[in-house]
């Protein structure tokens, strides 16, 4: 019985490697060609005379193989957080880390005419792998500029024991059952993988911390760290 069972657990254990090796094999295959399809396509929409019907046609293509390049991106994060492929940990000052992402999205929030105010109320430092914990905040800015409106303003306030995301967005609640599904959304952007807050729920879940979402006039997403 004892062998059944030890027997059972190896198969098991070598069904798990194997799809995660698939999974991580697949995904990096995967960029090489479409980082090639999209340089032949950018070329061509560059030396050819094409009448401008086209060139919208070579400009959607080349949008889409983005999009498909940052979900294929985005699917193996999601894959290797899953699998526990993040074990380093180290003191996180969370308070430092969103001084530089807001500066690097700086000029997609001017795009977007979206102000972003920053309030750092205490000192905050979390036992967490520091890509991890710069990828959690960077998709809630992402996230925030993204489904928010034009002239609209996020706010990030961060306590000692947590992490408070605010942005105007629609007037309208969103379904906090289902916000942080895959590829669960409202509208379909080019500019959206669908996966940012699943991404930031699955970073939270490995750290057991809490992340939740309500609406007030604003939508906020809060993340505990207790």
């Amino acid at each position: 019985m004892n062998e059944t069972v030890q027997k059972l657990l190896q198969r098991n254990v070598e069904i798990y490697t194997s799809q995660k090796q698939f999974i991580e094999n697949a995904s990096h295959e995967l960029q090489t060609p479409l980082a090639i399809s999209i340089n032949k396509l950018e070329m061509l929409a560059e030396k050819s005379v094409l009448p401008d019907d086209q060139l919208q046609l070579l400009a959607s293509a080349i949008d889409n193989l983005e999009r498909l390049t940052r979900l294929n991106k985005s699917l193996l994060l999601l894959s290797k957080i899953e699998n526990k492929q993040f074990a380093e940990e180290e003191a996180v000052n969370i308070n430092e880390l969103p001084r530089i992402i807001i500066s690097d999205f700086s000029d997609q929030a001017a795009f977007s005419k979206v102000d972003i105010n920053f309030a750092r109320n205490e000192p905050c430092v979390q036992s967490m792998n520091k890509e991890l914990a710069a990828i959690l905040i960077t998709n809630l800015i992402k996230n925030a500029i993204v489904h928010n409106k034009t002239g609209g303003v996020v706010k990030m306030s961060i306590t000692k024991n947590s992490l408070i995301v605010e942005n105007d967005g629609s007037e309208q609640p969103l379904d906090g059952q289902k916000i942080f599904d895959r590829f669960h959304t409202n509208h379909i952007s080019n500019a959206s993988t669908g996966l940012g807050l699943s991404i930031v729920k699955a970073i939270t879940d490995h750290y057991h911390f809490s992340c939740t979402y309500m609406f007030d006039k604003k939508h906020i997403i809060s993340i505990s760290f207790n």
